[in-house]
């Protein structure tokens, strides 16, 4: 029930059903056994987040369309409609009796094995080392980064600044005619990655791209989760049949764990888009030219690389997003 995107994985469903119908039929021995305690633990807790997801992804959908009204009903209506329908995520939660399970089992887990599933409750050392039920609220769309937007847009003083701002909200993922654009912590919307040989060949990700996350829940959705590749190994994209004697710019965020390290952007490598430079902070995009020469035949592959000699746990390389977008001529 891991296997593909959390939002169209049914298997998940599937699985709990499954892990009910054992609990219905275990004896009193078989529910004190922490393996199995274990198990329907992490069925009520995916089944929950799956529950989350599909709730607060329709919820945001929601709230953009609000958004997108609001040249018609002006921008203060438009966005207190935009959060009152996101903060149902609070108001109106879904799944409470899947979130009760959970939390009864991590209580079951401490009393058989001394489990520490929470900071909190049974004193772990902290949420990044195991203690998930602290996250089990965890925001699963960018409502809080939307609801920071918007106070910022109140302070702008013309409505003219304020509806371009809503504007490239709504259109966030937009690239434009000609254009393209991944979000490259998302399987299925990151077409344009080069994936490298891939675990079966190379386990430790020394020549491959991979996905990773950073729980910060301040951040749109599409820089919480990321690809990366670690040490020396380039992270690249490669884009074909762009248009003949156009002038491209790219668009990136560089978001990921590591701030410390100093990237750089290849076009086809040879030619320097950016040199080393340290990821943005705040996190937010940046663009840049990218040369003629590089897109004169057709093809285009960008290409990412960390200062060498960083060493450490050799990860930094990190970007969540990247548009490649066609000038206007």
């Amino acid at each position: 029930n891991w296997v593909g995107p959390l939002l169209t994985n049914a298997n998940v469903d599937t699985t709990l059903q499954q892990f009910e119908g054992l609990l219905r039929n275990a004896s009193p021995q078989v529910k004190l056994k922490w393996r199995f305690q274990q198990a329907i633990y992490r069925a009520y807790y995916d089944a929950y987040n799956r529950r989350r997801l599909l709730y607060e992804t329709a919820l945001e959908q929601q709230a953009m369309d609000a958004l997108r009204a609001a040249d018609r009903l002006g921008v203060e209506v438009a966005m207190r409609r935009a959060e009152e329908i996101l903060e149902r995520a609070l108001t109106e939660p879904v799944a409470q009796d899947l979130r009760a399970h959970v939390v009864e089992m991590a209580e079951a887990l401490y009393q058989s094995i001394r489990m520490q599933l929470s900071v909190p409750r049974y004193q772990a050392i902290a949420i990044r080392r195991g203690a998930n039920l602290d996250l089990i609220d965890y925001p699963l769309n960018s409502r809080l980064w939307l609801l920071a937007q918007f106070e910022s847009i109140r302070q702008m003083e013309r409505d003219k600044d304020k509806l371009s701002t809503l504007d490239t909200i709504v259109n966030w993922t937009n690239p434009g005619p000609g254009g393209f654009y991944d979000d490259l912590g998302q399987p299925g919307a990151q077409p344009h990655l080069v994936p490298g040989e891939g675990w079966e060949k190379d386990q430790e990700f020394r020549n491959s791209a991979r996905l990773a996350i950073q729980s910060t829940p301040e951040w749109r959705m599409s820089w919480v989760t990321f690809a990366e590749s670690v040490y020396e190994a380039p992270l690249r994209l490669a884009y074909e049949h762009l248009g003949p004697g156009a002038q491209y710019v790219v668009k990136v965020t560089y978001t990921g764990d590591n701030f410390r390290i100093k990237i750089r952007l290849l076009a086809d490598e040879q030619y320097t888009i950016h040199d080393y430079m340290a990821k943005p902070v705040p996190v937010g995009p940046v663009q840049f030219d990218v040369p003629r020469e590089a897109t004169a035949d057709g093809n285009l592959v960008l290409q990412w690389n960390q200062e060498p000699g960083a060493g450490g746990s050799g990860r930094g390389n990190q970007v969540g997003e990247v548009w490649l977008m066609r000038k206007s001529e």
